[in-house]
């Protein structure tokens, strides 16, 4: 049974549908997959290291083509006025991770399939707070088992980091479906063409 979508625009990223050139919007329905993670942490007396990870979500069955979107928003904030810094310790210095086939959160380090890696460093001035953002979206075609997400940074002495980042998976059967059509109908040009 097929159920009407809710949608939540994720501004400024352009989408191209049907030919038409539209702000991207993720769809919120039955057959979506989301993980995400929040989180508000001080630092101690020194420069302080945060990781946690999102369960794995594991996809039964597996999809083998969808859209994936991840939206990412992070605060700083200096607590005792000789600035802020944020740095992130992902495997490429990001401070978010989303990823696919593989638990990104995995004790010996991200064992996934990188989808998206992203605020990479932060800082703010004297009682400042500063916020960044992040979206992105892309078609993964291959097939997914499972997605999950990491925040793993270090905060500077005292000071404050507030976030939020979810990674959602859209499965496009639909899409799937007019791949295999088109697939069809260049076999059939072809045994025309032979005849």
């Amino acid at each position: 049974m097929l159920t009407s979508p809710s949608f939540s625009r994720v501004p400024g990223v352009p989408v191209v549908l049907l030919g038409l050139t539209v702000a991207l919007w993720c769809v919120h329905a039955a057959d979506a997959y989301e993980v995400g993670l929040d989180f508000s942490v001080q630092a101690e007396s020194e420069a302080t290291e945060f990781r946690d990870a999102s369960v794995l979500l594991q996809l039964d069955p597996p999809k083998p083509f969808s859209t994936a979107c991840v939206s990412v928003t992070y605060t700083l904030t200096d607590f005792d006025g000789d600035g802020a810094s944020l740095t992130g310790l992902g495997p490429n210095g990001g401070a978010f991770l989303a990823q696919y086939n593989g638990w990104a959160g995995h004790p010996l380090g991200p064992q996934g399939t990188t989808f998206a890696e992203c605020i990479f460093s932060m800082t703010a001035g004297p009682y400042e707070t500063v916020t960044t953002t992040f979206e992105t979206w892309d078609v993964i075609l291959e097939t997914i088992e499972d997605i999950s997400v990491l925040y793993w940074f270090e905060l500077s002495a005292t000071d404050i980091a507030v976030g939020s980042g979810v990674f959602a998976l859209i499965p496009e059967p639909g899409s799937l479906a007019l791949l295999i059509v088109i697939g069809l109908a260049a076999t059939m040009r072809r045994i025309r063409c032979r005849s």
